[in-house]
């Protein structure tokens, strides 16, 4: 019996660990940096995406709250990763579209605002390999 229990007991530690790929420590001291400047993190989304392709997500941002949208791909084969959040007609609110393997945003809005969040794979050396990119959104 104990070792029927202790089979069941790997056997869902190992599908638990594939429900969210593990993260790296450079994403994972991003987000400890964040709380340590008093951000909380309240979403940690991720995808496998290819380059040029984007992962998205729309979230309410509230006004008077200083947010930190942080982006890194996992995969060494990336090699610049953006931020873009549009608002519902479509404009760009804020990006950081520079060429770095990270990206990030800062931004405190004056009104209550819906933004969708697109992260995107601008740059990976093999364009046909889907990439693990991560993001967490902070406030304070």
């Amino acid at each position: 019996m104990e070792k029927i229990l202790l089979i069941l007991s790997l056997i869902v530690i190992s599908i638990c660990s594939f429900a969210q790929p593990a993260q790296s420590d450079a994403y994972r001291s991003k987000k400890y940096w964040a709380v340590e400047h008093g951000y909380t993190i309240n979403q940690d989304k991720y995808g496998y995406i290819v380059k040029g392709d984007y992962i998205y997500e729309s979230y309410t941002f509230y006004a008077g709250t200083t947010y930190l949208i942080y982006a890194m791909s996992e995969d060494d084969d990336v090699t610049d990763v953006d931020i873009y959040l549009y608002n519902t007609n479509g404009s760009i609110y804020i990006k950081d579209s520079t060429k770095d393997s990270d990206a990030a945003v800062v931004f405190t809005p004056d009104y209550n605002i819906v933004l969708k969040v697109v992260v995107k794979n601008y740059i990976s050396y093999d364009p046909y390999n889907k990439s693990l990119c991560r993001f967490f959104i902070g406030y304070k």
